[in-house]
């Protein structure tokens, strides 16, 4: 499935309820259900506000130029424990200087720190409900 495919997929469940991403939720499950349109859904996944920018910064630290390449939008195990990527994203909180980039370094700070396995189940509760 190609990238902005499951992007859409995992997106629009919280597009569709108002809380993020383009204010025309029908026209964005419309694009994703074709699959045609893969440049006009990567237009509309750049109007996620939380979620564009970390894919971009996913993508930065991995040397990877498009933020929606199937190996950025694929949601990793949740046991991955990967210290270059923490290293990368911390580093690039910690450049911004804004309140919501210094919160948001406390948090992942803290999140690598107490890192702990997660049940294995823990995915397919998640990721699967969000998906249909």
């Amino acid at each position: 499935m190609p990238g902005p495919l499951l992007f859409a997929r995992y997106a629009y469940p919280p597009n569709a309820l108002g809380y993020c991403g383009p204010g025309d939720s029908a026209g964005f499950l419309g694009l994703a259900s074709e699959g045609v349109d893969l440049r006009g859904l990567s237009r509309l996944a750049a109007q996620f506000e939380g979620a564009w920018p970390y894919l971009q910064l996913i993508a930065g630290c991995n040397g990877i130029a498009e933020p929606l390449d199937l190996g950025v939008a694929q949601p990793p195990p949740l046991d991955a424990a990967d210290s270059s990527m923490d290293e990368c994203l911390l580093d690039h909180l910690k450049e911004g200087d804004d309140e919501r980039q210094q919160s948001l370094s406390r948090v992942v700070l803290f999140e690598v720190k107490h890192r702990r396995p997660r049940p294995p189940d823990t995915r397919l509760a998640v990721w699967p409900q969000a998906s249909r």
